[in-house]
Parts: structure tokens; C-alpha cells; sequence
């Protein structure tokens, strides 16, 4: 099962989503959304990502990673999401501890997609490592005309 659809079949699905950045957050699903495949980060089988595209009222658009530590210790994370449909939109989510076992997530900011293909993606940064330190994920949204 994916990480969101762990969190999703345990959360009501009414609520609105976070605000985005800087800090990480809870994930909160609402009934509009969109994840990319669910993978591990390079440096632990542990750790598991996803991304994914909340889709409000009309075009609004949120990306969103979420981040799943089933490690046995706590691990450092730092975060970084994208919306392809703003070229220049980075969010950043502070350096932060991720107790074992927990799942935060990381907003991007909201905003405005496009009509045809919408994608965004995370990247994840994980106990300090330098060399080659990220994972990318990306998921698709389409919106119509």
C-alpha cells in the first residue's frame, strides 16, 4: 500500500490542506488528490517517499511530500518540493528530526495549474549526507480546458 494510502484509510478525507512551508507537517488528505509511485530513499530501504498533487477548487494545485521513517531510529530530513507548472516554485521544509515510525509531510505552496499535464515532484535529503544526497519523485495531474 502506498504512504498516502495508509494515512488516507486511517484520516477523514474532509479536511483542507496544510499551509505550505517551512516547517514539516502533518498530511492531510483531502477528497482531491494524486500520488506518484511510493519508493525508498537510496540510503535506506526504511524511509519511504512520496509525492503528491492536491487539487483544490478550480485549478488550484498544492505539491505535496510525504516522507515515512520505518526505521528502528530517528532520522534528520530536509525537504524540498516543486510545481512544474510554476517553473521558478521551489518550497523548502527546515532540517528537521523524523522520529521511527512517523510520517510528516512537506507542502509546497498553492497555486494556480495549467490546463493539459500539471506535475510536481519532492526531493528529500536525509542525515546529512553530501554525496548525492536526494531522491526525486514526481506524480502527474491532468486538468482539463
Amino acid at each position: 500500500m502506498t504512504v498516502a494510502g495508509v494515512i488516507a484509510s486511517a484520516s477523514l478525507l474532509t479536511v483542507s490542506p496544510a499551509v505550505a512551508m517551512p516547517y514539516w507537517q502533518k498530511w492531510v488528505p483531502t477528497s482531491d488528490y494524486q500520488c506518484g509511485p511510493t519508493i525508498h530513499h537510496w540510503k535506506s530501504v526504511n524511509v519511504l517517499l512520496q509525492a503528491c498533487i492536491i487539487h483544490g477548487s478550480g485549478k488550484n494545485m498544492q505539491t505535496v511530500m510525504l516522507v515515512r521513517n520505518n526505521a528502528s531510529v530517528d532520522i534528520q530530513i530536509f525537504g524540498r518540493v516543486h510545481d512544474g507548472w510554476n517553473p521558478n516554485e521551489n518550497s523548502y521544509c527546515h532540517d528537521s528530526n523524523l522520529s521511527a515510525g512517523a510520517l510528516t509531510a512537506c507542502y509546497g505552496k498553492s497555486s494556480s495549474g495549467k490546463a493539459g499535464n500539471n506535475y510536481g515532484w519532492g526531493e528529500l535529503f536525509m542525515n546529512g549526507v553530501n554525496e548525492n544526497p536526494s531522491e526525486t519523485l514526481k506524480v502527474n495531474c491532468w486538468l482539463p480546458n
